[in-house]
C-alpha cells in the first residue's frame, strides 16, 4: 500500500529561481517526513543548490526557523533565499537577543504573534555603519522603499499576481489586507507604534518604519529584487542613472506638480468646497505619483538602453502604472474644472506631459 503523501508549498527568491526555473511550487513528500527529509529531497531535485555556500542559504518553515527533526504537516510552507552577506547587523549575543524579545513582549503584550515580536526586535537590532554606500546604492535603496518591497521574500505567483501586489505601493486606496505583503506590514507597524505610545501617522514613525526596512532590504542584505526592475546582484557593475535635472520631461513634471500644489494651498486658504471631493483627493495623490513615476520611467529607459538586461520588468510595469494614473488624473480634471476653472491650464499642461511620457 502506497504511503500517504502531503503537499508542501515552496517559495524561492530570484537567485534560486535561476536554479528551479520558478518562483514557487508545491512538492509532495511522504507523510511523517521531517524538515531534514524535505531539505534532502529538495537538494536531490535541484542538485545545483549544493553549489551555494551554506552561510548564504537561508530558509524558514511557516515563518519560523525549523528544527531538523520536526515532522511536517500538509500545507506547510517553506521560503528559501540566498543572502548576499551577513544581513548588515552587528553581532548580538543570545542573551542580548533574549532581552530584546522580552522588551518586545513588554511593549506589544502577551498576545502578540511571533511575527510581530520579530518585526519589533528587528527594528531594534544594532546595524552596521552605512558609510561606504555609493550614491547609487542609496538611490536603489529608496527606489525599493518607494515600491514597498519592505524586506519581504519574493512573493509567489505569476508576473500579473506580483504586479497586483505592487499596486498597493502607489494606489491611494490600497487593499488593506493583512495577507498583503505591503498592507500587512503597514498594519503591523501601526499596531507596533500604537503599543509604543507613538502616533502611527506622524512623519517620525513613518520614517522610522521605512528607514529601518531600508537598511535591511537593500543596503545590507542587497537582496535580489528583479520583480521591481532592480537587479542588485551586480550592483557595483551597474552605472547610476542621471539626476532628474538631466531629463527635461522630469523637470517639466516636477514644475507642474509644485505649481499645482501651490494652487491647492491657495484654494485651501479660501476654504474652497471642491477640495472636499474624491476627485480632488485623487488629483492630489496621483499628481504626485505621476511626477515620481515619470522620473522613474526615464531612469528605466536609461537602464534598458545602457545596461543590458536591467530594468525591463520595471519599465513594463511602470508603463501600466502611468497609463492608469493618467486616466485617473484626466478624469479628475474633467470633473473639477467646472467648479475650479483655474485648473484648466494645469489640465492642459498635464495632457502635454501625458503625451510626452508615452514616448519614453
Amino acid at each position: 500500500m502506497r504511503k500517504k503523501e502531503i503537499s508542501i508549498g515552496v517559495i524561492y527568491d530570484r537567485e534560486l529561481k535561476r536554479v528551479t526555473g520558478k518562483y514557487a511550487e508545491r512538492i509532495s513528500i511522504s507523510a511523517g517526513s521531517t524538515s531534514l527529509n524535505f531539505i534532502n529531497l529538495l537538494l536531490k531535485k535541484y542538485p545545483r543548490i549544493k553549489e551555494i555556500p551554506p552561510t548564504r542559504f537561508g530558509f524558514d518553515r511557516n515563518n519560523k526557523i525549523p528544527k531538523a527533526s520536526q515532522v511536517l504537516e500538509d500545507g506547510d510552507r517553506y521560503q528559501f533565499v540566498v543572502h548576499d552577506n551577513d544581513g548588515g547587523y552587528e553581532a548580538v549575543t543570545p542573551e542580548e537577543m533574549e532581552n530584546l524579545y522580552k522588551e518586545a513582549e513588554k511593549a506589544l503584550g502577551s498576545k502578540a504573534s511571533r511575527e510581530e515580536l520579530t518585526d519589533f526586535v528587528t527594528d531594534m537590532l544594532p546595524r552596521k555603519d552605512l558609510d561606504g554606500l555609493s550614491n547609487f546604492d542609496m538611490k536603489v535603496l529608496k527606489a525599493v522603499a518607494d515600491e514597498g518591497d519592505d524586506g519581504f521574500l519574493v512573493p509567489a505567483g505569476t508576473d500579473e499576481e506580483i504586479e497586483k501586489m505592487l499596486d498597493c505601493a502607489w494606489k491611494r486606496i490600497a487593499c488593506g489586507k493583512d495577507s498583503c505583503p505591503i498592507c500587512g506590514r503597514i498594519n503591523r507597524d501601526r499596531k507596533k507604534f500604537i503599543a509604543q505610545g507613538k502616533d502611527p501617522d506622524s512623519i517620525e514613525t513613518v520614517f522610522e518604519s521605512v528607514g529601518a526596512q531600508l537598511a535591511e532590504t537593500l543596503a545590507m542584505v542587497k537582496k535580489d529584487t528583479d520583480r521591481m526592475g532592480i537587479d542588485i546582484t551586480n550592483l557595483d557593475d551597474v552605472r547610476g542613472a542621471p539626476e532628474p535635472d538631466a531629463f527635461p520631461l522630469a523637470v517639466k513634471a516636477e514644475t507642474w506638480y509644485k505649481h499645482l500644489l501651490q494652487y491647492f494651498e491657495q484654494e485651501n486658504n479660501r476654504h474652497a468646497t471642491w477640495l472636499f471631493t474624491e476627485e480632488y483627493l485623487d488629483l492630489k495623490w496621483y499628481a504626485g505619483t505621476l511626477n515620481t513615476k515619470i522620473y522613474r520611467q526615464l531612469c528605466n529607459r536609461w537602464y534598458v538602453d545602457n545596461e543590458k538586461d536591467y530594468g525591463d520588468f520595471d519599465y513594463q510595469y511602470t508603463t501600466k502604472v502611468l497609463d492608469e494614473v493618467c486616466e485617473i488624473i484626466n478624469r479628475s480634471f474633467q470633473n473639477l474644472v467646472p467648479a475650479a476653472p483655474l485648473l484648466k491650464p494645469f489640465h492642459q499642461t498635464f495632457l502635454i506631459l501625458s503625451a510626452e511620457r508615452r514616448k519614453i
